[in-house]
C-alpha cells in the first residue's frame, strides 16, 4: 500500500508542477495546430487535383481525430531518462521504495491528465471551426474502443521511449538518435499520412507492427473503418505488444542496471 501511495503522490506532484506552466501548455499545443492545417492545405489540394481514394471531408476527419490522438498518447520521456543515466542522476531513484520505471509512467501520465482538462477547450474550438467538413458518425461502442485503443496506446508509446533510452547504458549521447525514431515513428504511425494510402502488403505489415496504434488505429476506429470484431482482434494483438515490449524494456533494464556505473549525480 505504501507503494502505491508513493506513486500517486508522484502523479500528483506532477499534476501540480504542470499546472504552474498553464499558458506553457496552451502554447505548444497552439504549435501543433500548425503542421495540422499544413497536412490540411497538401492533402485539400491532392484531393482537388484529381482522383483520389479519400475526400476532401474524410482527410480532414481523419487529420482532426488524430491532432487529438497523438496529443492524448504523445510520450518524450527518453530524453530525460537518458539524462539520468548519462549524468548519474538516476543513483537518487535507485535507492527510493518505487522503481524508476514507475515514478517516470506516472509522472508522464499525469501531463495526459492535464491535456484532456486543458487541451479540451482548443480542442471544441477547432472542432467547431471545422464542424462542416467533418464527416463523423457518432457511435457509443466505438467510442469506448477508440477509449481503450488510447490506453493501449500510449503504454506502447511509452514503452517505446522508455525502450529507446536504455540505450544510454550502452552509448555516450543517443539524442540524435532519438531526433531520428521520432520522424520514423510519426510516418509509420500515420501520422504524417494515413497508412491507407500505402500499398496493401505494407499496409498490413504496419498494422501489426506496435506504430500503428500509436497514430492510425485509434483514429480510423473512430472513422468505422474496421467492424467490431476486426477492432477486437487488433485490441488483442496491442496488448500482446504491451506485454512483450514490457518484458523487453525488463530486461535490458536488469542487464543495463548490473553494468551501469557513475560517479556523482
Amino acid at each position: 500500500m505504501k507503494k502505491v501511495s508513493a506513486y500517486f503522490k508522484v502523479a500528483n506532484l506532477s499534476f501540480q508542477n504542470q499546472m504552474e506552466y498553464k499558458m506553457n501548455f496552451l502554447l505548444s499545443f497552439a504549435f501543433k495546430l500548425i503542421p495540422f492545417v499544413i497536412n490540411i492545405l497538401v492533402w485539400l489540394a491532392v484531393t482537388s487535383a484529381g482522383s483520389f481514394s479519400m475526400t476532401q471531408s474524410e482527410i480532414i476527419t481523419y487529420y482532426a481525430i488524430s491532432l487529438i490522438t497523438s496529443n492524448l498518447i504523445i510520450c518524450s520521456i527518453q530524453y530525460e531518462v537518458s539524462d539520468d543515466i548519462r549524468n548519474g542522476t538516476i543513483n537518487k531513484y535507485l535507492i527510493k521504495p518505487i522503481s524508476y520505471f514507475g515514478f517516470q509512467f506516472m509522472k508522464d501520465f499525469s501531463s495526459r491528465i492535464i491535456f484532456i482538462f486543458l487541451g479540451i477547450i482548443p480542442v471544441i474550438l477547432v472542432l467547431i471551426a471545422l464542424r462542416n467538413m467533418i464527416v463523423f458518425h457518432f457511435n457509443f461502442i466505438f467510442l469506448v474502443l477508440y477509449i481503450v485503443s488510447l490506453i493501449i496506446g500510449y503504454i506502447i508509446n511509452f514503452l517505446l521511449s522508455f525502450l529507446l533510452s536504455e540505450l544510454s547504458f550502452y552509448f555516450t549521447n543517443v539524442n540524435v538518435f532519438f531526433s531520428t525514431t521520432d520522424v520514423m515513428k510519426n510516418i509509420v504511425s500515420g501520422a504524417i499520412f494515413p497508412l491507407a494510402l500505402l500499398p496493401l502488403g505494407i499496409q498490413n505489415i504496419l498494422m501489426y507492427l506496435p506504430f500503428s496504434y500509436i497514430g492510425y488505429f485509434p483514429t480510423v476506429i473512430l472513422l468505422h473503418q474496421f467492424t467490431f470484431e476486426e477492432t477486437l482482434i487488433k485490441l488483442f494483438i496491442g496488448v500482446i505488444w504491451c506485454l512483450l515490449l514490457a518484458i523487453l524494456c525488463k530486461m535490458i533494464w536488469s542487464k543495463g542496471i548490473s553494468k551501469y556505473s557513475s560517479f556523482g549525480g
